[in-house]
């Protein structure tokens, strides 16, 4: 049998070295001169309504530069509220738990950790869908606003939309529910004849935990404003030319106006 190269070797990892001897550089490691350090404040709550922020605690406190909600957010012709890409920081209603109600930039990290304490936030918090099983079911509550035209929560305000089902759908037997983004039926060859011909049928449904690969750096990013119309950012992304995109038209900027360095991950 032939020897391979690469198949079934053992290959060092090209940056192994770099982050053995610590010299990797990720989106934390990047240092600017007068830099604010930004926070997020998450929703408790896995679905609610967003009666009132007040902001103004936060605000008078020393060394907090910045505080902006979903309200500050700029209009402009690209700018879609309806978008998970765009909709960043939450509007109406949070949809999980540690969406971003606001956020602030501060002279270091305790001031701006202690400013997001300052935040108050008024909930109606809303009943809640926690399991892929209830999110079939046409009588719950979608977890996402605005999203279909009918449905337990149809008049509420959308934004969050997700992909629409798709038009290739032919999962007629699939319930309706507000609650499925898209919908595919992969189909080959004769299942009720393959039934019918087998000697056993295994009927059974399996669930696994979710998983999150564990990475190793603090997922962060920097942004620096180095000229009147040009941003500059680095950070953790494996999708660097979808985060450029998605920070213009968020800024309503032109995309050579965006430089974005994809520092290492993990």
């Amino acid at each position: 049998m032939a020897e391979y190269h690469i198949v079934g070797q053992r290959i060092p990892r090209i940056d192994a070295e770099a982050k053995a001897r610590g010299q990797a550089i990720f989106g934390a490691d990047v240092q600017l001169a007068r830099t604010l350090t930004a926070k997020f404040l998450g929703s408790p709550h896995p679905h609610a309504r967003i009666v009132s922020i007040d902001t103004s605690k936060a605000e008078a406190l020393p060394g907090v530069r910045a505080v902006v909600t979903a309200a500050d957010i700029p209009e402009n012709a690209k700018f879609d509220p309806a978008s998970r890409f765009h909709a960043f920081l939450a509007r109406e209603y949070t949809v999980f738990p540690g969406q971003p109600i606001a956020a602030l930039a501060a002279d270091d990290a305790a001031t701006a950790e202690e400013a997001l304490t300052l935040i108050h936030v008024d909930y109606e918090v809303l009943p809640a869908v926690l399991t892929i099983r209830d999110a079939l079911r046409p009588d719950l509550p979608a977890v996402i606003h605005g999203q279909g035209s009918s449905g337990a929560d149809a008049s509420a305000t959308s934004h969050t939309a997700m992909a629409s089902p798709s038009s290739q759908d032919t999962g007629s037997d699939i319930p309706k529910s507000t609650n499925i983004a898209n919908k595919r039926v992969h189909q080959h060859g004769d299942l009720a004849a393959a039934f019918a011909s087998s000697d056993v049928i295994v009927d059974h449904t399996y669930t696994v935990p979710g998983a999150h690969q564990g990475y190793i750096e603090p997922h962060s990013f920097v942004a620096h404003w180095d000229s009147a119309d040009h941003v500059t950012v680095w950070g953790a992304t494996q999708g660097a030319f979808a985060a450029r995109d998605n920070i213009a038209d968020t800024l309503g900027i032109p995309l050579a106006n965006v430089t974005l360095n994809s520092t290492e991950i993990g």
